[in-house]
């Protein structure tokens, strides 16, 4: 199955674009959300810093990054461990890779770099939902603007974020290096991309949300904005996903992707991969060793080790296990995969 955001990106694949310069795959991957001003080298060459309050208008406000965290558990952003061990994993099959995690995973990694071939993300990704007022109160704001003032209007691209480093220090009034910018990423900023040349984006972000947040409505801002700025594919989870087996699937999909096989295809093998692997086969690698001590919840597990099922169980049957992706858009085979290892 192919998912379109409208009925014209069908259209996309045969549009003739002017030749674009492409720069490595981009890997971003735990990001640190407590970044310090000082604690990463400043990417600007004037060394200079950024306090929050400096921020323009112009930027997001403030208030709505906090109305998007309101509805986080504990008002602030937990660091997602796993995603060091998905990012680590997919670079070991892209070679040429540039990774990014922990205080390296800042915003102008990602806005300030050329378009990278194949770019992965991941890192918690946030969504508010537009209230809609009552119609009462929609009559009494009208009769309420002043003369030459207008309205607010909410851009619904503005609503929807990825965390980056220093998420959290700006949240709380800290200082951040200026290539952290806000440690946010909105999807304005991503639709404003030059990533014509991008043939596979791949987003995992970790939806933690509660009351108006709904789970896959933060990855649709997102997805709309990385079609918009030109990205022919991206492969994204719309629920939270385990982080060794989803290790796994890149893997498998990476795999199937350097074989020739079709976007779209390469996921859905992946994907049924997943579904029928039984537990002799994860032993045999080290990957699905991983991935057997998260499902047994243990810290060590040799080939020797005596577990609670059986060798032909398929413990990854359930569709939590692998059913959260879908890719969106050009679904032919990469025209890069030289660059796989």
């Amino acid at each position: 199955m192919l998912y379109l955001s409208v009925g014209r990106d069908i259209l996309r694949t045969k549009v003739q674009l002017p030749t674009r310069s492409i720069s490595a795959p981009l890997i971003i991957a735990d990001p640190d959300f407590d970044l310090q001003a000082e604690s990463t080298t400043n990417l600007a060459s004037d060394g200079a810093t950024i306090k929050n309050q400096e921020f323009t208008p112009a930027d997001a406000p403030k208030q709505l990054i906090q109305e998007l965290l309101n509805t986080l558990t504990g008002k602030s952003l937990r660091r997602a461990l796993g995603t060091r061990f998905l990012g680590e994993s997919v670079a070991k099959k892209l070679p040429d890779a540039q990774l990014y995690l922990g205080a390296e995973a800042v915003k102008t990694r990602l806005t300030s770099s050329e378009c990278p071939s194949i770019m992965l993300i991941e890192t918690h990704g946030l969504f508010l939902s537009d209230s809609e007022p009552e119609p009462g109160d929609r009559k009494r704001n009208l009769l309420s603007i002043e003369p030459g003032r207008t309205a607010k209007v909410e851009n619904p691209m503005m609503r929807s974020a990825l965390a980056l480093a220093g998420a959290n220090t700006w949240l709380f009034g800290g200082t951040l290096p200026p290539d952290a910018g806000k440690g946010f990423v909105f999807a304005q900023d991503i639709a404003s991309l030059d990533l014509w040349a991008n043939e596979l984006t791949v987003l995992s972000a970790c939806d933690i949300a509660r009351g108006d947040i709904k789970i896959g409505e933060g990855v649709f801002g997102l997805r709309r904005a990385f079609a918009v700025a030109g990205s022919q594919t991206l492969v994204m989870s719309l629920s939270p996903v385990p982080d060794k087996v989803t290790a796994l699937l890149m893997e498998c999909f990476f795999y199937n992707l350097q074989s020739g096989m079709g976007r779209a295809d390469a996921l859905h093998q992946a994907q049924n991969y997943i579904h029928i692997i039984t537990v002799k086969q994860l032993r045999q690698s080290t990957l699905g060793v991983e991935v057997l001590k998260e499902l047994l919840k243990v810290n060590e597990l040799s080939a020797d080790s005596q577990i609670d099922c059986q060798e032909e169980d398929t413990r990854l049957q359930h569709p939590f296990d692998w059913g959260a992706w879908i890719c969106q858009g050009n679904t032919e085979p990469l025209t890069v995969r030289a660059i796989f290892s």
